[in-house]
């Protein structure tokens, strides 16, 4: 999802609903002035940058919500990645950090996994584990 779709919408569609009739009776109904209240949002986030991008400005947002990196098919299709192992966590798993208690997969297995997705244009997350034991949050996307 796009945080700036999701913050637009917010403004635009969410932050007026205190203004209606039914949000003002409500707040006045549990003593709340509306006229003392304003509009604030905390996100809870996972933002992934450019894979192999040093230096990113995500500028007004957190640096510490960085999970992880995405990274185009065609890159990641590359002797580069083959030496790595692969699991591709399903939705209800993408904010668990990556552990070793799953079912690895090469990367040529993993590869065609994703090129199916790649054919509906579906992003998945891939969890990555190097040689070393280092572990990394991915989103292989088709664009």
């Amino acid at each position: 999802d796009m945080f700036f779709t999701k913050m637009e919408k917010i403004k635009r569609e969410q932050f007026p609903l205190l203004h209606t009739q039914e949000g003002t009776q409500m707040l006045i109904k549990h003593e709340l002035n509306v006229d003392l209240l304003s509009h604030q949002v905390c996100f809870k986030a996972q933002l992934f940058v450019p894979f192999a991008k040093s230096k990113i400005h995500i500028r007004p947002l957190n640096s510490d919500c960085v999970a992880g990196c995405w990274i185009k098919f065609d890159h990641f299709n590359h002797r580069e990645f083959a030496s790595n192992k692969y699991f591709i966590p399903n939705k209800s798993m993408w904010v668990v950090a990556p552990h070793k208690e799953v079912t690895w997969l090469s990367h040529l297995e993993v590869l065609m996994e994703i090129n199916l997705r790649m054919l509906r244009e579906n992003a998945p997350m891939v969890w990555m584990k190097t040689p070393d034991g280092q572990f990394q949050k991915l989103f292989v996307v088709w664009w």
